[in-house]
């Protein structure tokens, strides 16, 4: 049975081999994989026994997979209902009617109001958080724009007083808001105070 004697050196690097031609195959394949991945165990080597060892290739891989996962994140994140979606909904406000929400209403009150408006006007009475902000943000931006995370959570908050104005559906997803009795009251009253007349503490 032949010998042979490898020793190499590349850039302060050396690495030195002995075995049978029968060990050429398994020790140039754990050769390779020794350069690829710096380094592997020497015994890995000898005994002809691969070490799963990532390549370069491989570990840039694995350093790309990680902002991946973390755009996916925020995908759901937007989809959960959180993030303001494109208003799907279109009516004609008729400010005549209704009035227009006041700049210094706080995001309850805007919500309350919106959500009776829509209410009468597009036949629908429930609607998300992303909904109610991009539907405000379209039409009425210059009386203060909202966002759908506070919605969520000023709504959230009113939802807790008793009476509560307003109420959700947690199986839809995402969740929907609605009002209530006590909320279609309130949200007449803003209507009134929209259109004049003075205004409710809430």
């Amino acid at each position: 049975m032949s010998k042979f004697k490898v020793k190499m050196k590349i850039q302060g690097f050396e690495l030195e081999l002995e075995g049978s031609r029968e060990d050429a195959a398994v020790i140039n394949e754990q050769l390779g994989r020794q350069l690829a991945g710096m380094l592997p165990p020497i015994e890995g080597i000898i005994e002809g026994k691969v070490e799963q060892v990532a390549s370069p290739g491989q570990a840039h891989q694995d350093v790309d997979e990680k902002p991946k996962r973390k755009q996916s994140r925020k995908r759901r994140v937007a989809s959960s209902g959180e993030a303001a979606e494109a208003p799907k909904i279109e009516y004609r406000h008729d400010s005549s009617k209704y009035g227009n929400p006041k700049q210094d209403w706080n995001v309850t009150k805007k919500v309350l109001w919106l959500l009776y408006v829509l209410k009468q006007e597009v036949g629908r009475d429930e609607f998300s958080a992303g909904e109610l902000a991009g539907v405000f943000n379209l039409y009425f931006k210059q009386f203060g724009t909202i966002r759908a995370s506070n919605v969520s959570r000023d709504l959230g908050s009113a939802k807790k007083k008793s009476p509560s104005p307003v109420a959700d559906d947690p199986t839809k997803n995402p969740v929907t808001w609605y009002l209530t009795d006590a909320g279609n009251k309130n949200a007449q009253a803003l209507v009134e105070e929209a259109l004049g007349s003075d205004e409710l503490k809430l």
